[in-house]
């Protein structure tokens, strides 16, 4: 791990030589750096080279330009499963540049924006990834200010049943009762079905007690594990 250093733009592309001289380089994390969009342009010989399975850019400064960037190195990506870009600025412009490149087809299968200032165009973008079968196997959107909007375009792409997504977590989103009794129906529509979500996290939205009785009625009918 290399995170919490300080790595300027000019580092990350010095870095980025060395690491391509490890041919059994799998995992890299350099959150809390600096990279800036700068930095992830620099990052992008050992992205592509196609052997990282987890990247870790968590808390490095990157802008929704970073994530249009990201979307366009994806499909070289071969082997990555995992995705981590929590405590950034991707935005709804970033967010949704990448999920064009899950729509398009990616292993990815984790993929964490937590606090990025996505909102329900963002969320919509997911949703239609998940929609035309992105890989994504759990999809982590905590304290992004979705609103009911993201909530329910969300809500909207698990009732196919059919997706590979097995963990939701989208807490203080800004999410009240009218998002949150979009997805109970949705969970609830998904019970027997092929694709089924496992885990709901919904903790520190504003629902009330009886959108939550809907949402615990609805998981515990559909073996979801919940938590509001």
């Amino acid at each position: 791990m290399l995170c919490d250093n300080v790595i300027s733009p000019r580092g990350a592309a010095a870095l980025s030589d060395a690491l391509q001289t490890l041919p059994k380089l799998q995992e890299l994390d350099l959150s809390g750096n600096m990279l800036g969009d700068k930095g992830l342009h620099g990052l992008l010989g050992v992205i592509t080279a196609g052997r990282l399975e987890v990247l870790h850019l968590a808390d490095n400064g990157l802008g929704p330009a970073a994530g249009i960037t990201l979307a366009a190195a994806l499909p070289q990506a071969v082997c990555l499963r995992e995705l981590g870009l929590a405590d950034n600025t991707l935005a709804d412009a970033g967010c949704m540049g990448l999920a064009g490149a899950l729509a398009a087809g990616t292993r990815v299968q984790v993929l964490e924006l937590g606090r990025n200032g996505i909102g329900a165009a963002g969320a919509s973008a997911l949703a239609d990834a998940i929609i035309a079968g992105a890989n994504l196997e759990a999809l982590l959107l905590d304290g992004n200010p979705l609103t009911d909007a993201g909530a329910s375009s969300l809500a909207a792409c698990l009732k196919g049943g059919t997706m590979a997504l097995r963990t939701l977590h989208i807490q203080s989103a800004g999410i009240s009762s009218d998002g949150g009794s979009a997805l109970a129906a949705a969970v609830a529509a998904q019970r027997g079905s092929a694709g089924q979500l496992g885990v709901l996290r919904l903790q520190g939205n504003f629902m009330g007690d009886c959108t939550k009785k809907k949402l615990r009625t609805a998981c515990k009918g559909a073996e979801v594990e919940l938590e509001v």
